[in-house]
């Protein structure tokens, strides 16, 4: 895919490429080294002994009553990284959303190949012990 196929299958223009956003994440890991282990949402691991190729990025999205976002959030993300060549997934969990989140990521799924919809019922992600 490249911009053009972006703007007239999505209605999408890239403005910031994924790989300037990218680049700004590197630089401030490198000038603060363990940001991630202080806020705690990465413990803290070794470097890796080689360098291996992304064989899949996955990105999960929550989705609790957002049947309006989800659907430009789901497509910016899927046109960049197909933009880039990045290999990938979208993993959009409805969070037992109230409204029509669910119908909304079922037909978005079926338009955007690498989205996978999990629906969790009843309860909240916060709840649900198989997560």
């Amino acid at each position: 895919m490249d911009n053009e196929e972006a703007e007239r299958d999505f209605g999408w223009r890239v403005e910031t490429p994924i790989t300037s956003i990218l680049e700004e994440i590197g630089t401030h890991a490198q000038r603060n080294p363990d940001w991630l282990e202080r806020s705690g949402l990465v413990k803290s691991r070794p470097e890796p002994t080689s360098h291996q190729p992304l064989e899949l990025l996955s990105v999960v999205i929550p989705c609790r009553n957002e049947e309006d976002a989800v659907p430009p959030a789901v497509e910016h993300l899927y046109v960049e990284l197909r933009l880039h060549g990045v290999p990938h997934e979208i993993v959009a969990v409805d969070d037992a959303s109230t409204d029509s989140t669910w119908p909304v990521l079922e037909a978005l799924c079926q338009r955007v190949p690498p989205c996978v919809p999990y629906e969790i019922r009843g309860r909240t992600v916060l709840e649900e012990p198989s997560l």
